[in-house]
This record gives C-alpha cells, sequence and structure tokens, in this order.
C-alpha cells in the first residue's frame, strides 16, 4: 500500500436538517477508514462546519484540520450556487504544496486499498452518461456557461465524471481547470441559479474530463462502469452499464466503496435510513473495535442508535 493523503472539504452555510447525525457517522467511517487504507486525512471547512464536529469530538478523527482557507475564500456569498467550488479551491491550493493527493466527499467511504493505478494524472469516481430531454437533466448544453469559442474548442462528448472521488497527479491540469472556472463564475454569478445543480456540475464533473481529455491525459475512474442518469430507485443496478456486480472489479469496488449521494435527500423514510446506518455500521464494525469507537464518540453514536430504532416517516 503507498501511503497517500486525502482531504475533506466542506462549507456550512446554513443549519442542517433532521437526521444530519447519518452523515456525520458517515464522514467517521470515511475517515477512519481512509487512515487504516493509505494513510493521512485532512479537513478544510469554514468555523461554523468545525464548530458543528467538534460538538460530536469529530474535530478529532482529523490529522490537521484548516479553517483559514474556506473563511477566505473568494464568491463566498455564491456558494450556494457553486458549492463544488469549495474543492476547485482546495485543490488549487494544495497544487502549490503537493505532488499528489486525493479530495474525498465526506458521504463516501473506502473500506480498503482498491488499487487504483497512481500514476494515472487523475481519477474521479465514475463516468455518467445522459440525454438531452430526459427528466431533471443536471448536464445542460455548455453554451449556457461558456463562450461560442470554448463550445467548438473543445470536445463536449466526454462523458462528465462523479466528482465525489478526485485523484490529482497532473499540476497544469489544475491550473488550467481553476483559470477556467473563476472565469466562468464570474461571467454566470449573476444569472438565474438553473435546477438540477446543473452550474455546479458543470464547473466540476463537465469540464474537469473535457479538459483531461482536450490535453491527452491518462484518466482512470474508481467504479468502472457508467452511470445512466435517467434511471431512478433501481434496486437492480440496472442504472449502471456494464452492471456492477457482473465484473470482477465492478464487483470488488462496489462492495468496498460506498457513496450515500442522494440518498441523503431520503433520510425522512426509516427504509433509507437504514439502508446507510446498515451499512456504515458493518463496514466500521468488520474493520475496528466497536465499543472503543462508540467510547470515542458517544453522542453521535446514542443518536444514531436512536434513529435506527425509531420508525418514524414522514410524507412529503
Amino acid at each position: 500500500m503507498e501511503n497517500l493523503t486525502a482531504y475533506h472539504v466542506y462549507y456550512q452555510n446554513k443549519d442542517f436538517g433532521k437526521y444530519f447525525e447519518i452523515d456525520l457517522l458517515v464522514q467517521l467511517a470515511s475517515a477512519l477508514l481512509w487512515k487504516k487504507a493509505y494513510g493521512s486525512i485532512k479537513l478544510y471547512c469554514n468555523k461554523k462546519f468545525l464548530d458543528t464536529l467538534k460538538e460530536y469530538h469529530l474535530d478529532q478523527v482529523y490529522d490537521e484540520i484548516n479553517t483559514t482557507l474556506m473563511e477566505s475564500i473568494p464568491y463566498r456569498e455564491y456558494l450556494p450556487k457553486y458549492w463544488s467550488f469549495c474543492k476547485i479551491y482546495l485543490a488549487k491550493y494544495l497544487n502549490q504544496r503537493e505532488s499528489r493527493f486525493v479530495i474525498l466527499d465526506t458521504d463516501l467511504w473506502i473500506k480498503e486499498d482498491i488499487g487504483l493505478d497512481l500514476t494515472k494524472d487523475l481519477i474521479t469516481f465514475h463516468e455518467e452518461i445522459f440525454y438531452q430531454g430526459q427528466p431533471d437533466l443536471t448536464y445542460i448544453s455548455p453554451d449556457n456557461f461558456v463562450s461560442p469559442k470554448e463550445v467548438k474548442k473543445y470536445n463536449w462528448g466526454v462523458l462528465p465524471t462523479n466528482g465525489a472521488f478526485l485523484y490529482f497527479n497532473n499540476k497544469e491540469l489544475i491550473n488550467r481547470w481553476y483559470k477556467w472556472v473563476l472565469n466562468i463564475i464570474e461571467t454566470n454569478k449573476d444569472k438565474p441559479k438553473h435546477p438540477q445543480n446543473a452550474d455546479t456540475c458543470f464547473i466540476e464533473q463537465r469540464i474537469l474530463p473535457t479538459l483531461a481529455e482536450y490535453m491527452g491525459l491518462k484518466r482512470e475512474t474508481v467504479y468502472p462502469s457508467i452511470y445512466k442518469t435517467w434511471i431512478k430507485d433501481s434496486d437492480d443496478l440496472s442504472e449502471w452499464e456494464p452492471v456492477l456486480d457482473t465484473t470482477e472489479l465492478g464487483s470488488y469496488r462496489m462492495d468496498n466503496c460506498k457513496h450515500i449521494w442522494g440518498i441523503k435527500n431520503s433520510y425522512r423514510y426509516k427504509d433509507y435510513r437504514d439502508i446507510v446506518l446498515y451499512a456504515v455500521l458493518e463496514h466500521l464494525d468488520e474493520e475496528f473495535d466497536m465499543e472503543i469507537i462508540e467510547k470515542q464518540y458517544p453522542k453521535l453514536f446514542n443518536i444514531c442508535y436512536t434513529i435506527w430504532n425509531s420508525n418514524e416517516n414522514v410524507e412529503d
């Protein structure tokens, strides 16, 4: 196993809703399991989020915490529209200090070393495919954001990639990405926000692979399958092509990499809460002494076990 430093980044701009402790438990698992599999994990956040973590002692899991960077991030007032800019800003900052690193979403955990090819310039979580006219379309036409010259310059047939996992091993890629994103935000910041997080997904999940392809860089994804964005609430993995558990690599990485993703929007239903709680507690129990962890983070576990035992469902 090669040591590889990962970074969580989060800017909290409002109070969290009911059941948010489930997400904190996932964040704890993300940090603990990364440290066991790969080494150091650090946190960049604003002071409000750090105060939230301290209430549950989650600040103790990190090797280093920095609030200075996020408290000085530009375009703070536009972060509800461009929340993924936090990752991009952090990547530019780290690019001046490290040759390679991972930015890991707080709602993703990796149970063990999954055999990534760290010679690649860029590793993202997985590719996504879409079609114009589908319901709830996130990846709208690039001419909504960039100039006609830029539309013609790049190959927009490159599939977007989910940014829950971002491994960088190319400084020029980050420099070009950051410069382009700043121009897009400055040009579009005061325009109405597009539905389905289209603005923030464009600057992260659409631009990054498009730029990497334009530069001729070596790329890889954690999941070796493509996510079909128009399929919702599938229970047979049909949203993946090829279906994840039909290939050896896909099955292995699916078992060892879990991303909560949109499920967090359905915690009002017990079934969805239980899916997440069962998965995260199972992996923690497999890798650690649960009695020790529960004593280190008593408030968090007590609340999560109470949520687990609750049968509450809240209808729309």
